[in-house]
């Protein structure tokens, strides 16, 4: 069976708009901008690509697999801040978790057959895609918390306390570090969090380095499927006037907790 028939694949623009509002409803508030997850995959389907999400089964337990994301604050820049990113030029920007798939790989030694997204979330599941599109090989149709978290211990792979070094984190100008060996998940994350500050916005990480054993330990299966369908669903009960609540809870499960105005 040819990978394809196996996955999820985004075709259309209508199929990307469906995607991103799906990971943006599971982000629950966190995981990034919908608008820059759709400005990340747009460009693929425009130009005459399909983005092939293969299932969790494609992975053999020899394959190596990264996570590659996004840290640091989504808070808009001040003007101060304006001012001191423009001292410096943005190479690397929209690059930086497919520059640190290179690093991780030259430093191990091995060859990364999928990338895996950290979390579900308007921009943190598409950046994963989009790296992993540009580096010729695909993001697998899970990830590893099944909603965006406040904190990089709440994921699965830390439950199953898997080792998140080596890592490679890159900023938007090409400053470049690899981190050999971390204490703990905390210090990690202060890590990736503290050189998010020095670039005065984000950085790209690629971390969590697994074999396929180990990945289907943790992994969260078909969460990018369903967060595709459930995008679906809210863009047709706004086309037909439908409550999008009451017909997710219908078609995918979970409950009306309550309604209010905000």
């Amino acid at each position: 069976m040819r990978v394809e028939e196996m996955s999820l694949v985004l075709k259309t623009e209508t199929d990307i708009e469906d995607f991103v509002t799906g990971c943006t409803f599971f982000g629950t508030g966190g995981g990034g901008s919908k608008q820059s997850g759709i400005e990340r995959l747009m460009p693929h389907v425009r130009a005459g690509k399909k983005i092939e999400l293969p299932k969790v089964d494609a992975v053999r337990p020899d394959d190596w697999i990264a996570c590659a994301y996004y840290s640091g604050t989504i808070a808009p820049p001040t003007e101060e801040i304006e001012r001191l990113r423009k001292r410096f030029s943005w190479d690397f920007f929209g690059e930086e978790l497919v520059e640190g798939l290179k690093i991780l790989e030259d430093h191990m030694g091995v060859k990364f057959s999928f990338v895996a997204a950290f979390e579900l979330g308007g921009g943190n599941t598409p950046a994963p895609i989009d790296a992993a599109m540009k580096y010729g090989i695909a993001c697998v149709d899970g990830d590893y918390a099944g909603r965006a978290v406040p904190e990089i211990s709440q994921n699965t792979v830390c439950v199953r306390d898997l080792p998140m070094a080596p890592l490679a984190l890159v900023d938007w100008y090409g400053n470049k570090t690899l981190v050999h060996h971390i204490i703990n998940y905390e210090m990690g994350e202060r890590i990736s969090k503290a050189l998010s500050e020095v670039a005065w916005g984000r950085v790209g990480n690629v971390a969590f380095p697994l074999r396929g054993e180990d990945f289907k330990n943790a992994i969260i299966p078909d969460t990018l499927t369903r967060a595709y369908e459930v995008g679906k669903t809210i863009r047709e009960c706004r086309e037909s006037g439908d409550d999008p609540a009451e017909r997710i809870v219908e078609r995918h499960g979970g409950w009306v907790l309550f309604k209010g105005e905000v």
